[in-house]
């Protein structure tokens, strides 16, 4: 663990430590306390300069024809109008006549990623009754794009974080308390082992014992992390310590984890005077986890937009499930890891952008901070 009073300098320095420089200094520069605090803004920031790379990635991969012949091809109708959807997600979204969406990835794990969601969605509509996107394409020939593609049909409704403001308190109260119920019926199924999709069953669970899955994804995200240079080693090594020093259950229940939920993975609609939820959506980040590694996005407790309200939340989640107190203090390790991970993808998918990896840095730091 660091030291008290010690903390890590996120400011951009000709003179800041590289893993990958000769002479093997990497003391870590001091700073006033609380200088680098995380807020929506900044997250908000992150999301921006994410949406303008992943922009430019789109636009030179994809063209109209090429969307009017899946459409074609699988008789989806006519293309009237197609945009890109501006959501932090790594996998390029494009909104097709405001009802259809596509997705693909140039990447070869995306197809397992797909396979993930399609069979989690069938699975779901069989043993809930939430509100999900329905499959209708998940082409893996690769003949009009040369990457696998979904397709889907999302449930009506607005996208909760683009009106949310908009709510008044009672009904922003109202969506709060649905999403809680929501997430407490998503965390009532139950998977036979922990982390992704498991391909010879297809099902989620490929581990037996949740702490040395976690431990094991954890060790390959930092040690990527060092070759990159994306994080000074001290700060490397006081994560390591304080993820080997948290406790990390071997055999919690093992549940449907959404992986990114919030308002802005949520549809709504208004009934009368009431708004409800009418959909949940973005599965791609969902695994088979402890219930309270939900929480690991900050979901509740860290200054994000995408938090519902969260008294109502957990009023709804536990007239469903039970959450035991402490889920805060418990939840530290795991937002941790998680924010370790999105540093790791950054390097992967976005050229290590300086902007977002300041912001997942910042969290890596208030977390340390936070659990001595």
């Amino acid at each position: 663990m660091p030291e008290a009073g010690l903390t890590f300098d996120l400011c951009d320095r000709e003179d800041a430590p590289n893993i990958r420089s000769g002479g093997g200094s990497f003391a870590p520069f001091n700073c006033a306390q609380g200088k680098h605090r995380n807020t929506a803004h900044q997250k908000t920031q992150c999301a921006v300069q994410l949406a303008l790379v992943t922009s430019r990635y789109l636009n030179s991969m994809l063209t109209e024809a090429q969307i009017k012949a899946l459409m074609a091809v699988h008789r989806l109708g006519q293309l009237w109008s197609w945009h890109r959807i501006w959501r932090d997600s790594i996998h390029p979204t494009i909104l097709i006549n405001n009802t259809l969406v596509l997705r693909f990835y140039t990447c070869e794990a995306s197809s397992l990623t797909f396979q993930k969601e399609v069979a989690l969605y069938h699975r779901l509509q069989r043993e809930t009754d939430l509100p999900l996107p329905r499959v209708l394409v998940f082409d893996t020939s690769q003949t009009i794009l040369p990457y696998d593609v979904l397709i889907l049909k999302n449930p009506p409704g607005m996208i909760a974080l683009d009106v949310w403001r908009q709510l008044d308190p009672a009904a922003q109260w109202h969506v709060s308390h649905d999403l809680g119920q929501a997430l407490a019926a998503l965390h009532s199924v139950a998977c036979a082992g922990y982390g992704g999709l498991n391909v010879q069953t297809g099902t989620l669970g490929v581990a037996t014992d949740w702490q040395l899955y976690l431990l094991d994804k954890t060790a390959q995200v930092m040690v990527e992390l060092w070759q990159y240079a994306a994080l000074p080693l001290p700060l490397l090594e006081a994560a390591e310590e304080y993820i080997l020093h948290s406790y990390l259950p071997s055999t919690p229940p093992a549940v449907v984890v959404h992986g990114d939920y919030g308002l802005h993975n949520a549809l709504i609609m208004r009934h009368d005077a009431t708004w409800n939820l009418s959909g949940l959506l973005n599965f791609e980040w969902a695994l088979a986890a402890d219930p309270e590694y939900e929480f690991a996005t900050g979901l509740l407790v860290e200054p994000d937009e995408v938090n519902p309200l969260a008294s109502p939340f957990l009023l709804g989640y536990r007239q469903r499930r039970r959450l035991v107190s402490g889920w805060e203090q418990r939840s530290l390790v795991y937002r941790l890891i998680y924010h370790l991970t999105l540093c790791n993808v950054i390097c992967q998918s976005y050229q290590s952008d300086p902007r977002m990896l300041a912001y997942h840095r910042g969290m890596i730091i208030d977390i340390l901070e936070a659990g001595r």
